[in-house]
């Protein structure tokens, strides 16, 4: 188990990486693999509006709730909204993330206390400041959004089979993300939106038209014919064996790496 003395304890505010070494390890996952380290670093140092899209099962949700306790751990005023495909989904989310900081040592500061909000649709962490939006907030993504604000914005898997079947469905998807935009807090900002399309025109390419950066992790290396725009560079590096010392430089998180 990480020892987490005064100095790791500095370091798990400073780097996600190794704040998510800790978490996992505290809650009986596997120590992080090459790709979730990589996604980590993504969430941390990625521009102000990014995208992940990784296969099934690559742990990108559970990352970024991840990130979103991290956020609050060392920025206890920021503002977390979650928007998932469904409000249950994202109660669920929620749930997780209120679990992790009931259980994990390092985030028993984060419990409500007492006045302070702990429902099925948001809770606030302890040494927040009071605020008429709560530290963490869960919506469908068809929820009403026009009363929240947030410094971080989730965007969860809010592309499925049955919102994108029709141009329709599609527009109307379109539609509910730039809410996002309008309930953005102006300074130390972010929006996150994660998942694999399911649609060959997808709503995560409109999102890149306006701006959106994104990053993908394919769940195994692409062949010669084959195209993954937005690939990992660590994933290009490695399809290329790039020698060991070179990638130790070019992505210093890989000292975490078991």
């Amino acid at each position: 188990m990480l020892d987490l003395t005064r100095d790791n304890k500095v370091r798990l505010g400073l780097d996600f990486g190794y704040f998510t070494c800790g978490l996992w390890e505290r809650i009986g996952l596997p120590w992080p693999a090459v790709h979730q380290l990589d996604m980590a670093h993504w969430l941390q140092h990625g521009p102000r509006r990014r995208i992940v899209r990784a296969f099934r099962g690559a742990s990108k949700t559970w990352l970024t709730i991840a990130y979103c306790l991290w956020r609050l751990y060392h920025q206890p005023n920021d503002r977390i909204v979650l928007v998932s495909k469904s409000l249950q989904h994202s109660r669920e989310s929620m749930h997780m993330a209120r679990k992790w900081i009931r259980d994990v040592d390092f985030l028993k500061d984060l419990e409500p206390g007492p006045g302070q909000r702990d429902t099925m649709d948001r809770f606030d962490v302890g040494p927040s400041s009071p605020d008429r939006v709560a530290s963490f907030n869960a919506y469908g993504v068809e929820g009403q959004l026009e009363g929240s604000r947030g410094n971080v914005i989730v965007l969860d898997d809010v592309e499925t089979r049955q919102s994108t079947e029709t141009h329709l469905q599609r527009t109307r998807l379109a539609e509910d993300i730039k809410e996002a935009d309008r309930i953005l807090k102006p300074k130390d900002s972010d929006i996150i939106a994660l998942g694999t399309p399911h649609h060959a025109i997808s709503v995560y390419d409109q999102l890149v038209e306006v701006g959106y950066t994104e990053r993908r992790w394919p769940i195994r290396f692409p062949t010669d014919d084959e195209d993954v725009p937005a690939m990992s560079p660590l994933f290009i590096d490695l399809m290329n064996k790039v020698p060991h010392k070179e990638l130790m430089e070019k992505y210093p998180f890989l000292e975490l790496a078991a």
